[in-house]
């Protein structure tokens, strides 16, 4: 999935890079029946092609 949006940093403007991982509004719960447990409440993750060892992409 490609970004749209670009990316400002010190009044520089970066154009979008792609992901090669992410996780958007990840929840989790634990359990099947009510109470279910949640644990894990809306993580956004992305992580850079750049940023994993050469092995992985």
């Amino acid at each position: 999935m490609l970004q749209e949006s670009v990316s400002v940093t010190s009044g520089l403007i970066l154009p979008a890079v792609e992901a090669a991982i992410f996780v958007h509004n990840l929840n989790h719960y634990f359990g099947t029946d009510a109470p279910k447990k949640q644990v894990l409440f809306d993580i956004n993750l992305e992580i850079q092609a750049s940023s994993l060892p050469s092995q992985l992409c």
